[in-house]
């Protein structure tokens, strides 16, 4: 889920093709742009966000488009949705037997955590995780703790039984990029600042 594209969902996207691609296998990435969230309050509508996402893929000098497709769901919402449901159906279209979701670093340290210290409050995070179906490819972001994120792929690997693959992220000097942070630059009136963690490899 992407709110809109910016370098660190470029940079995962590739690392990770890139990846799967050198132990001899295919690879394609499936996009999916955020139409609505239960606690997001997003700067465009979903019209926007998409068209400008897709561009900034389909224009990246690092991604390949016969390596990206980006998908239409308008009222989607992604992870926010209860359950495996939409992944699922993206992955019933594709063809492909598994669902094979990429994520960040933080993500997977952060489902974790909660699944050990607020166990009640995880049942989103341990059906991820339980789903027989769910393969995971996690990109090691430059700010987080290698040992750490080893500690919590085995941790979920060993409770779990579900294939987790760590991908190291390839380097850019403005990370961790995140939408979240660009909104918070935009807001101080670091638009440079913010623009850059935006349109990275277009301005470098």
């Amino acid at each position: 889920s992407f709110d809109p594209q910016h370098v660190g969902h470029r940079v995962a996207i590739g690392a990770t093709t890139e990846a799967v691609m050198a132990e001899g296998r295919k690879a394609h990435a499936l996009v999916h742009v955020m139409g609505d969230h239960p606690r997001k309050v997003f700067d465009a509508p979903y019209a926007q966000r998409y068209v400008q996402s897709e561009r900034r893929i389909y224009q990246s000098p690092w991604l390949s488009q016969e390596d990206v497709t980006q998908v239409d769901v308008p009222g989607g919402k992604g992870l926010a949705a209860r359950g495996l449901s939409q992944m699922a159906l993206l992955a019933e279209v594709t063809g492909d037997r598994g669902i094979r979701w990429v994520i960040g670093s933080d993500k997977l340290l952060l489902d974790v955590d909660m699944v050990q210290t607020q166990p009640d409050k995880a049942e989103k995070a341990a059906a991820r995780f339980h789903d027989p179906r769910m393969d995971i490819y996690v990109v090691h972001r430059q700010n987080d703790d290698g040992e750490a994120l080893r500690e919590a792929a085995d941790y979920a690997r060993n409770r779990y039984g579900v294939p987790i693959t760590l991908v190291e992220e390839w380097p850019y000097d403005c990370a961790p990029a995140s939408s979240s942070r660009i909104k918070e630059l935009r807001a101080a009136g670091r638009r440079r600042e913010a623009d850059k963690m935006e349109l990275y490899e277009f301005s470098t």
